[in-house]
């Protein structure tokens, strides 16, 4: 490479009068090395839009006025995290098919069709969830990246993730058009936008009314007889009416209505009005949840919904629970409870059947601290026979023991469980080959291979342990869920229980 003509292209890009460019522009085409080496120079910029003077690339933005007026620190985020170094290189030797493919016009009513059609450095959203019920206008599925374009969710919701963290729901029928990681079109339809720091600056435009975030929530319903409805639930927005430079500044807890672009109504902020992405997974695990009672394997549900002292088995009559001094939380949602452990008078008692064959058990923790040198899921309280006590260490490693001559140490040092997520534990046991696997959020983190006679459970404890009279090896967080099946769940049945029920 030629270091001194990179520094010439430098220095001409330092002072952009005409002659410069055009000669700039000529040197960057004669010379790639230098030329990638630039851009990679100017990607380092703070402030692309201004200070990427080239007239190639001026020509890129020349169709964007409107935005750059609403726009604080004019920074094009989604450029510099999604084009690559050849990306840029197109953009100054072929803007026009650039434009084509990173830009479409509000008045194209097609539908997109395809999730990533495109390059994958163009996307910059991604779908992150659906209710069991969605459908869309093209073939998005979890998981799929969007890019720029038009969607149109035709019934259920869905939750949106952003590059920048920005997070959307969307209710349907909605048609929306994603133009760059920093703004969003919303034709019809609800949207709940939560915007961290990263995202400040989002936009979302309306037929009515434009709506800046200054890091907040809000929602937008655009619905029939050009109505939109705008609802600020924390922090503050700027709306923008009848395209005029100067905003209005709303605060948490503001909702209005316009009509036809007239502001015509003010009232209070609804909160249930939209829904969130939390609301979208407590249905799927809802939904999830019905099936799994409709499993003729499962012995023992118990999902810590009753209110009172006694956990209730959902699958039949027997093998009900005994909570003691129950402390009832918030669970994975809003509206789903859990069982907060925080002191050695903290514990379950669960009556379960003796276990020959296969089994999975499954739950789902979310640890405060290890304070101790044991914690229990679950242990057998008899001092005889085959005994089952499963177990998290000071380290958070998972131990599955089995009275009385074997104890199995189930994670690898770097796998170990962490405080303040919810994680997903899974043991299951296949008898045929004598594998017992052992996972974390679907993960399948240790196999090893012993053979197990009958397993004597009876009444067991979950979140403490009783030995000498005296509880010990309390669990220090919460548990939210406990099933016992008489079958060995096979990994994707396992995938398919930690997607359905991991909160968002």
């Amino acid at each position: 490479m030629n270091t001194k003509m990179l520094e010439k292209m430098l220095d001409l890009y330092e002072d952009p009068t005409g002659a410069n460019k055009k000669e700039l522009n000529s040197l960057l085409l004669k010379n790639p090395l230098e030329r990638a080496e630039f851009i990679t120079h100017i990607m380092d910029e703070e402030i692309f839009r201004d200070e990427f003077r080239l007239e190639y690339v001026e020509k890129a933005f020349s169709s964007d006025n409107e935005e750059n007026s609403l726009s604080v620190n004019k920074r094009f985020s989604w450029l510099r995290s999604a084009l690559s170094i050849a990306a840029v290189i197109a953009v100054l030797v072929a803007v026009g098919a650039v434009l084509q493919q990173y830009y479409k016009p509000v008045e194209d009513d097609s539908m997109a069709s395809d999730a990533v059609d495109l390059e994958a450095n163009s996307w910059c959203a991604k779908l992150a969830d659906h209710s069991p019920d969605a459908e869309w206008g093209g073939s998005l599925v979890i998981g799929d990246l969007m890019s720029p374009g038009r969607y149109e969710l035709r019934h259920g919701s869905s939750a949106i993730e952003f590059s920048n963290g920005v997070q959307l729901t969307v209710e349907s029928p909605a048609t929306f058009e994603i133009k760059s990681v920093e703004k969003v079109v919303l034709h019809r339809g609800k949207i709940r936008a939560n915007v961290p720091e990263a995202g400040h600056g989002f936009l979302v435009d309306t037929p009515d009314v434009k709506i800046r975030d200054l890091g907040t929530e809000f929602g937008v319903d655009v619905g029939g007889r050009d109505q939109t409805q705008v609802h600020v639930f924390n922090g503050e927005v700027e709306f923008y009416q009848d395209h005029d430079d100067e905003p209005f500044l709303a605060e948490e807890g503001y909702a209005a209505i316009w009509v036809n672009g007239q502001k015509i109504e003010e009232f209070d902020a609804d909160e249930n009005y939209f829904l969130t992405a939390q609301s979208i997974g407590f249905q799927q695990w809802k939904d999830y949840s019905d099936i799994m009672l409709n499993d003729p394997s499962l012995l023992a549900y118990y999902d810590f919904s009753s209110s009172d002292s006694e956990l209730i088995n959902r699958v039949s009559d027997n093998y009900h629970g005994t909570i003691n001094e129950p402390i009832r939380v918030r669970g994975r949602w809003l509206n789903k409870a859990a069982l907060l452990f925080d002191s050695s008078s903290n514990w379950v008692k669960v009556p379960l059947p003796n276990l020959n064959g296969d089994f999975t058990f499954q739950t789902w923790v979310s640890i405060d601290h290890f304070d101790q040198s044991i914690q229990t899921i679950l242990n057998t309280k008899q001092n005889h026979g085959d005994l089952l006590h499963w177990q998290l260490d000071r380290s958070g490693e998972v131990h599955l023991g089995v009275k009385p001559r074997a104890r199995f140490e189930i994670l690898e040092r770097n796998m170990t469980v962490g405080t303040g997520d919810w994680v997903q534990l899974s043991v299951t046991y296949h008898s045929s080959d004598n594998i017992i696997r052992c996972y974390i959020n679907a993960t399948c983190v240790k196999e090893t291979t012993h053979e197990l006679g009958e397993l004597v459970l009876g009444e067991c404890m979950l979140g403490a342990w009783q030995q000498n009279g005296k509880m010990v090896r309390g669990l220090r967080g919460r548990m939210d869920e406990f099933s016992l099946r008489q079958r060995c769940l096979c990994d994707q049945e396992i995938a398919e229980s930690f997607k359905a029920g991991m909160p968002n």
